[in-house]
């Protein structure tokens, strides 16, 4: 094989090698906006450390200032020598005790041995009547619990409503579905959107303001047609 003949082969070869270029994320979000949702998260995860672990949130607070981010709740048991399963069932002790985050069904158990036993019942014997360990319901009421302590996704997306047809939301939401959400992060902030509401939302820009005219969030989309005065509401 000739020089000649092998150059050319060489570079398709370094061409093909090449990682594809990522494609822009489809909505733009602004640093202070960025700066204003992981203020908000955080602010609520501490409120939710308050309330079941108090004695974490010194920690939360050295290891967010360390490390630029929130403990996940791996580095938060860690932080107290302890395991993420036996971190949850701390939560979920917490929880119980407060009757917090107990699924219907579990208040009606709760509210049948209450009446029997003229008393309200230890998780313990919520749990032996659920037919389930008392590890197993601390464990579930811990990860509900302390959903805000895991990842949160900025959520946007598009309903019917409004003044003009549709309407924009902003949420925060724990959950994400890789089948009918698409996801990316800007800023240090995980997105989702939904593949339904994507096409409405192709180019949108969220910022958020802080001044004595305009506070809050804004959503700017260049696909509307036209807005109603509050600006959350469009006609495609």
């Amino acid at each position: 094989m000739s020089v000649a003949t092998a150059e050319p082969q060489q570079l398709n070869l370094t061409q093909r090698n090449q990682p594809e270029p990522s494609a822009p994320a489809p909505v733009v979000l602004t640093e202070r906006a960025a700066r204003a949702v992981k203020e908000i998260v955080n602010d609520q995860r501490l409120g939710c450390l308050s309330t079941l672990a108090p004695d974490l949130v010194a920690k939360y607070n050295e290891f967010n200032a360390k490390e630029g981010r929130a403990p996940t709740m791996v580095d938060l048991a860690r932080s107290l020598d302890m395991t993420e399963a036996d971190l949850l069932v701390k939560f979920g002790a917490v929880a119980y005790a407060k009757s917090e985050n107990l699924t219907p069904e579990m208040r009606e158990l709760h509210r049948e041995l209450t009446a029997s036993n003229g008393k309200a019942p230890t998780s313990a014997e919520l749990a032996a009547r659920a037919g389930i360990s008392e590890t197993e319901l601390l464990t579930k009421l811990g990860t509900s619990a302390a959903t805000i302590l895991g990842p949160v996704y900025l959520r946007l997306r598009v309903v019917g409503g409004g003044c003009s047809g549709f309407q924009n939301k902003l949420d925060l939401d724990p959950a994400m579905n890789p089948k009918t959400d698409e996801s990316f992060e800007l800023h240090g902030v995980p997105i989702a959107v939904d593949k339904r509401s994507i096409m409405y939302l192709n180019g949108v820009e969220v910022d958020y303001h802080d001044d004595l005219n305009r506070r809050g969030f804004s959503i700017k989309n260049p696909n509307a047609k036209t807005t109603c005065g509050c600006g959350s509401s469009f006609s495609m």
